[in-house]
């Protein structure tokens, strides 16, 4: 998918400027939101050409060669352009899908804020339910997958249940109004 497939599809379920709304949203995941040497936004859309034309070369090219940090660092885009996308466009959907006025109303209605992030966290000892990384825990169990599970009912439309690892790396996501 190239960035203006990306781009457009997203624009579909009221997501306007798309690589910004990715980069808050997975911020609040984990993801880093700026360049570590200036400071500045990360440009996601160049991050997503880039790994297209990387991709496009591996596939076509037998002489090319990939890097070894490349291919540290793949698996992480990867996941953060598919989770960003999954959860925009489903919480999009899921409010086309139930009519929710404000939406129907508004083409630029799909925001990062809209989305409520519940993180299910593992700790040195068990895992916590967490409204925010580093923040108070409004529930601990020893095992992962229950509190999973339990994170996941009774949620709203816009809300969404991720999993992180003890490093806060992304394992599994979910939004419970969509299935």
């Amino acid at each position: 998918m190239s960035a203006d497939d990306y781009r457009s599809t997203l624009r579909k379920f009221h997501v306007t400027d798309a690589f910004s709304k990715v980069r808050e949203l997975t911020s609040q995941l984990g993801f880093r939101a700026t360049d570590a040497t200036t400071g500045q936004p990360l440009d996601l859309r160049a991050q997503l050409e880039n790994l297209a034309k990387e991709r496009h070369a591996s596939a076509h090219d037998s002489s090319h060669s990939v890097s070894t940090m490349w291919l540290k660092t793949v698996g992480n885009l990867l996941i953060r352009f598919g989770l960003g996308f999954d959860i925009l466009a489903s919480v999009g959907a899921a409010n086309l899908r139930a009519g929710t006025p404000d939406y129907l109303a508004n083409d630029e209605w799909m925001t990062a804020q809209r989305v409520s992030v519940h993180l299910v966290v593992e700790r040195k000892s068990g895992f916590a339910h967490v409204r925010e990384i580093g923040g108070r825990a409004s529930k601990v169990l020893p095992d992962g997958d229950d509190l999973f599970r339990l994170a996941n009912r009774n949620r709203a439309i816009s809300e969404i249940v991720a999993r992180l690892d003890r490093n806060e790396r992304v394992t599994d996501w979910t939004i419970p109004s969509v299935g």
